[in-house]
C-alpha cells in the first residue's frame, strides 16, 4: 500500500483514471444517499394527509398518462357533466315522445367494445366512421337497453360523431373529417321511442372495463335534472314521472264552434279576430305533429288540420324548415308559435273554397329547440304566408299556403342549467 501513488500526486495516466472514478464513485454514493431520504420525508408527509384530490390525482399517474389525463380534463371544461376523473361522461334526456342517452367515449375505450378496423394506424377515415357506425348500433341495441312503461326498448343509434384531440367546442357538431385516433372521443347518440309521456323510465349502463369504472351522467328530464353516477355496483337509473300529465292529443278545430250570427255577415260566418283564433290553433297543430317520432304517426296528426291534397307538400315544407343544420339536420322541438299581425281576407269567387272557406294573410314566429351533449340550441325564424282555410266536414283545415317570405331571426347556444 505504501507504493500506491496518493490521489492527485504525479503518477501515470493510468493511475490518476483510477483515482478520478473513485471520487466519482464517493460522489454518487453520496447523492443517492441523498435521494434515499427526500423519498422517505415525501413518503412520511403522504401518509399524515387524507385522501383528497390532489393524493388522488397522484394515484390517476399511476395507470394514466399525463396527456390522457389533461385531455380528459380539458374535455371537462368544454362539457358539462364531464370530468377527469371517470374520463367519460353522459347525458339522460326524458320526454315526451323519446328517451335519449348521450355517451362520449374516449375512442380506444370504443375500440374495445367495437373494433375500429383501420387501415392505416391511428388514424380513422370518413369512409371507416361511416363503416362503423352500423356495428355500434348493433352493439349497443343488444348491450344498452332501456325499459319504458315496463316494455323494453332497443337502443335506435341517432348518432356517430367523431372529435379530435383538437376539438375546442363540443357543442358544436365535428366536421366529417379524417381524425387521429390519439386522445379522440366518439360521441354515441342512443334514442329510444315512447308513445306518449312515460310514467317510469328505467336506463341500464353495464359497460365496464380496466379504464371505465364509472360513468357520470347528467340527467334532463322535461324542466327537471339531476346528477348521478354509474358503477359496477349501481349500474341502472330509474326515473318515475313525479305527476306530469300527458301531452294533449291533436284535435280537429270544429267548424261548429262559430256562431251562426256571423253567417249572415261574414263569408263562412267568420269574423277577424275568429279566423286568427283558428289560423293559431291550425299552425300550432301543424307543428306539433312534428312532436311524434315516426313518420306515420306524423302525418296521422297532421291530418287533422290539412288538407288531404295539401299533406305531402306541407310535410316536406314544415319537415325542411325545422332541421337544425348546425345540429347535424336534426329536428327541432317548437317550444313557441306566434302570430305577430295577419288580416283577414276574401277568397277569390272562382276558387274551390270561396263558399266555404275564408283566406289569412299573417306574419308569424316558431322557436325551436335541439338539445344535445348538455348545450340548447334555439333558434328562431319568422315567415310571411298566404293561406286558405276551408270548413271539411264541420272541421277547418288548411286547404293552399303560399309563402312568401323566411329569414332566420336568432340561434344561440346556451349551457343547459
Amino acid at each position: 500500500m505504501a507504493n500506491q501513488p496518493r490521489c492527485g500526486s504525479p503518477a501515470s495516466v493510468k493511475q490518476r483514471d483510477m483515482c478520478s472514478n473513485r471520487q466519482t464513485s464517493i460522489s454518487f454514493s453520496v447523492l443517492m444517499l441523498m435521494l434515499v431520504s427526500l423519498s422517505f420525508a415525501a413518503v412520511s408527509v403522504l401518509a399524515q394527509e387524507s385522501l383528497d384530490d390532489s393524493l388522488f390525482e397522484s394515484m390517476v399517474d399511476q395507470y394514466v398518462s399525463e396527456s390522457w389525463k389533461d385531455r380528459a380534463q380539458r374535455q371537462a371544461d368544454l362539457l358539462p357533466g364531464i370530468n377527469a376523473e371517470g374520463l367519460t361522461g353522459s347525458f339522460i334526456y326524458v320526454g315526451d315522445y323519446e328517451v335519449r342517452h348521450e355517451v362520449l367515449l374516449p375512442l380506444e375505450v370504443l375500440d374495445f367494445w367495437v373494433p375500429l378496423d383501420t387501415k392505416t394506424p391511428a388514424i380513422i377515415t370518413v369512409d371507416e366512421q361511416d363503416a362503423l357506425a352500423e356495428r355500434v348500433e348493433e352493439f349497443f341495441a343488444g348491450r344498452a337497453p332501456a325499459e319504458i312503461d315496463g316494455i323494453e326498448v332497443e337502443a335506435i343509434l341517432g348518432r356517430l360523431d367523431f372529435y379530435g384531440s383538437d376539438a375546442d367546442n363540443l357543442a358544436q357538431l365535428p366536421f366529417s373529417e379524417d381524425v387521429s385516433t390519439e386522445g379522440a372521443w366518439a360521441g354515441v347518440i342512443l334514442s329510444y321511442s315512447t308513445k306518449g309521456t312515460p310514467s317510469r323510465v328505467r336506463v341500464t349502463w353495464d359497460l365496464f372495463n380496466d379504464r371505465i369504472q364509472q360513468v357520470r351522467c347528467a340527467v334532463y328530464a322535461y324542466d327537471d335534472n339531476l346528477s348521478m353516477i354509474f358503477t359496477p355496483e349501481s349500474p341502472v337509473y330509474v326515473w318515475t314521472n313525479p305527476g306530469r300529465p300527458p301531452m294533449l292529443p291533436i284535435n280537429e278545430i270544429h267548424a261548429e264552434e262559430i256562431p251562426l250570427l256571423w253567417a249572415f255577415w261574414h263569408d263562412s260566418g267568420v269574423s277577424d279576430s275568429e279566423a286568427e283564433g283558428i289560423l293559431t290553433a291550425l299552425l300550432r297543430n301543424v307543428y306539433r305533429a312534428f312532436d311524434y317520432r315516426t313518420e306515420s304517426d306524423v302525418y296521422d296528426a297532421l291530418a287533422k288540420s290539412v288538407d288531404g291534397e295539401l299533406l305531402g307538400e306541407l310535410y316536406l315544407l314544415i319537415h325542411e324548415s325545422l332541421q337544425m343544420q348546425e345540429q347535424g339536420g336534426a329536428i327541432s322541438r317548437i317550444q313557441d308559435v306566434e302570430i305577430l299581425e295577419g288580416q283577414r281576407q276574401s277568397l277569390p269567387e272562382d276558387s274551390d273554397w270561396s263558399e266555404n272557406g275564408f283566406g289569412y294573410r299573417c306574419h308569424w314566429t316558431v322557436r325551436g329547440t335541439v338539445e344535445h351533449w348538455g348545450h340548447i340550441h334555439s333558434r328562431t325564424n319568422q315567415y310571411e304566408a298566404f293561406f286558405a282555410v276551408e270548413n271539411r266536414q264541420d272541421a277547418w283545415k288548411i286547404a293552399e299556403l303560399e309563402v312568401l317570405s323566411q329569414e332566420r331571426i336568432k340561434f344561440e347556444s346556451i349551457v343547459r342549467q
